[in-house]
C-alpha cells in the first residue's frame, strides 16, 4: 500500500524540507519577515503565511483534485503545529509570532 497524504506530508516535513531548507522555526520566521516587509504589514504573523499558502493550495484545488494540493496543504498545517503547538513552544508564548 502506498503512503496515504497525511504520511506523505509527515515524510516531507521532517525529511525532505528540512534537509534543503533547514531549521523549520527559523525558515517561517525568515518567510514571514520578508512578507511583513513586502505587504508593509507590522503585525503580519507566521499563522498569516501559512493560512495564506493554504488559501493557495485550495485556489487550485478548484481546478481539479490534484494529490500535490492536498500534500502541500497537510504539510502546511504540519508547519503551524510545529510552530505554535511543537514541544519547544509548550511554555513560549507565541502570540505574536
Amino acid at each position: 500500500m502506498s503512503e496515504s497524504i497525511f504520511e506523505e506530508a509527515l515524510r516531507v516535513v521532517n525529511t525532505d524540507r528540512r534537509k534543503d531548507y533547514g531549521d523549520i522555526k527559523q525558515s517561517l520566521d525568515r518567510t514571514k519577515a520578508l512578507w511583513a516587509n513586502y505587504l508593509g504589514i507590522d503585525d503580519f504573523k507566521v499563522a498569516d503565511f501559512i493560512h495564506l499558502m493554504i488559501l493557495l493550495k485550495v485556489s487550485r484545488a478548484h481546478f481539479g483534485l490534484k494529490r500535490d494540493n492536498y500534500v502541500d496543504i497537510c504539510g502546511y498545517v504540519l508547519l503551524m503545529e510545529k510552530y505554535y503547538f511543537g514541544e519547544e513552544n509548550e511554555t513560549e508564548d507565541t502570540s505574536n509570532n
